[in-house]
Order: C-alpha cells, then sequence, then structure tokens
C-alpha cells in the first residue's frame, strides 16, 4: 500500500513492499535500480551535463523509481559473505546519495550535512540504515567515525550482524558523497571486488587527488585522506608510503625519489563540496522534522498511476 509522508527519514517509504523478492536478490536489484536511475538520469541533462532534479521529480518514470526502491524493504543480507555485502553496499550508498540530493535537497553547509547522513535513511531488509550507518557501521566494520565519539552499532544493536570483519581502507575511493572531490561511481560485484577496489584506488590517485610538488618536496593529497588517516596509515609521515603502492610509472618514481630523500612534507587540498546538478533544492535539518517527503509532491494522476499498478 501507499505510504508516501509517514517516515520522512526514510528515502523507500512510498509503498510498503509486500510482493515476492526476487531470487537473486539483492544484487540484482540494486543493478535494476541502477539502471532505472541512470535512464533516469540520462533523460535530464543538460548541455554541459548537468543533471536537472526539477525535471527528474516532474518524470513518471521518476515515480516507478519511487516505487520500485522499496522493493529494498525486502532483501536479506543475513547469508552473504564480506565480498558481496561490500559491493552490495556501496552500489546502494552511491545510488542512494543521488536519489537523496534529488528527493530531499542537497546540504550546502557543514551542520545540514552532518544531519543529512546522519540521519536520511535507507530500509534495507527491514533494518533502517543512514548513510553513515552504511559507511561507518558495515563498510568500515563498525569503526567510529572520525569526528564522533561512539561507532555507529552498539553490542545489543542488530545491524552490528552486518558489519564487515575487516576494515579495507580502499573502500574511501569507491563511496561517492555527492561531491565533485569524491571519486567517480563506479558498479562494484561480488566476484571482482578485489580487482574493482585496486582499480578504483589506482583512479583515485593517478588522478588531481594526488599531486607531487618535486620543487617543494610537497605530496598534495585528497581531504579524504586526511578525515580517514587512521584507515591508511598511522601517521601523517607514513601516508607517502602508503600513497606509492597505488601509483605507477612516471607519477610513481617521482614520489618513491622523494619519500628515499627523506623529506617529503604532506598537505591536503581543499574539498569540492559542489556537485553536477541544477534547480536542486538545499536540504536544512527541520525538512526532516516537517513530514516532507517530496520537495514536489506528485500530482494526483500520478498517485493514480502508480496505485493501479501496484
Amino acid at each position: 500500500r501507499l505510504q508516501p509522508f509517514h517516515t520522512p527519514k526514510i528515502l523507500n517509504a512510498f509503498y510498503v513492499w509486500s510482493n515476492p523478492v526476487e531470487n537473486d536478490a539483492p544484487m540484482h536489484v540494486i543493478h535494476r535500480l541502477g539502471k532505472l536511475w541512470s535512464k533516469l538520469e540520462s533523460r535530464h541533462l543538460s548541455e554541459d551535463g548537468m543533471v536537472d532534479h526539477a525535471a527528474i521529480r516532474d518524470d513518471e518514470l521518476y515515480w516507478k523509481f519511487e516505487t520500485e526502491v522499496c522493493e529494498l524493504q525486502a532483501i536479506s543480507l543475513d547469508d552473504t559473505d564480506d565480498a558481496a555485502k561490500t559491493a552490495f553496499v556501496i552500489n546502494v550508498y552511491n545510488l542512494m546519495i543521488k536519489y537523496a540530493f534529488c528527493k530531499m535537497g542537497i546540504p550546502a553547509t557543514s551542520s545540514n550535512r552532518s544531519s543529512f547522513f546522519d540521519n536520511v535513511s535507507i530500509n534495507l531488509g527491514g533494518g533502517i540504515f543512514s548513510f553513515n550507518d552504511l559507511e561507518h557501521g558495515i563498510l568500515r566494520a563498525n569503526t567510529r567515525h572520525p569526528y564522533q565519539l561512539t561507532t555507529r552499532f552498539g553490542s545489543r544493536d542488530s545491524r552490528k550482524r552486518l558489519s564487515l570483519e575487516k576494515l579495507d581502507c580502499r573502500v574511501h575511493f569507491a563511496l561517492n558523497c555527492g561531491a565533485k572531490s569524491c571519486p567517480p561511481v563506479k558498479k562494484y560485484t561480488a566476484e571482482a571486488i578485489e580487482d574493482e577496489f585496486e582499480l578504483a584506488a589506482m583512479a583515485f590517485c593517478e588522478g588531481g587527488n594526488v599531486v607531487i610538488d618535486v620543487d617543494g618536496c610537497q605530496l598534495h593529497l585528497n581531504k579524504i585522506l586526511q578525515w580517514y588517516m587512521a584507515d591508511f596509515a598511522a601517521s601523517k609521515d607514513d601516508l607517502p608510503q602508503k600513497i606509492l603502492q597505488y601509483l605507477r610509472g612516471e607519477k610513481k618514481e617521482t614520489l618513491n625519489k622523494l619519500i628515499q630523500q627523506g623529506n617529503v612534507s604532506v598537505q591536503f587540498l581543499e574539498y569540492d563540496w559542489s556537485s553536477d546538478d541544477i534547480n536542486f533544492a538545499t536540504f536544512e535539518k527541520s525538512d526532516l522534522s516537517d513530514k516532507v517527503m517530496f520537495l514536489s509532491k506528485p500530482p494526483r494522476e500520478k498517485y493514480y498511476l502508480v496505485q493501479e499498478k501496484l
């Protein structure tokens, strides 16, 4: 049944899912949803490749997505190994960020970003997970957020059973929080997650996220490496050696020479929080308490269309 305004914090609560889940769920479900969202975006790109949020929300295909994304309510991760869980949760995170930006708006301040990632949530198999729950609770093996005092899942939290056994720092090269300074969105699979992580790490470090200033003996790194330094190395001074393993060719040789000289200074680049979106709303913390489920409520005929298809 439809329940579009009941739970403003939960993205996929437009419909209570009661249909059978596909046999090869959950990975097939998220891949199908990803294709549907990609089709939506491709229909509403500006000439310079920006995604038009207002146009997406006015598209009937958006309301099809609103319905089908609710299938995530019925999937189960209990019988999945860590490779499958890792790939699935990364794909969910990256897709739902795009959906949340369109549906809830884009946070523009540090305070609103904190509220967004802590509170905007997804129903996965009946469990409610914020974006921070997915990242820090599951993917970072329930490791404490660098700017919070406690872990996401306490000892009695039933969601803790889904936490990965081990933190792999390369997950930071796969997650996209919607900002331009984030790694690009790619599709991850259980079968090839190790190779996909390695390729993502090399692609991230080969670009402008790792800049070597030979004359100044400086290594400039994406801010992600500062925020999550403990995931990569024991100290700031150990970061150059860690990054070296993800570089190739001349860039690797250049950094290796600086390391051998023993005088590399690590600096961090400014983080670009802007996005490739236009005609978007700005997310405010108050949106979560005002029970504003949609920035643009669907016309009555679209409710009828969805109801008929259900």
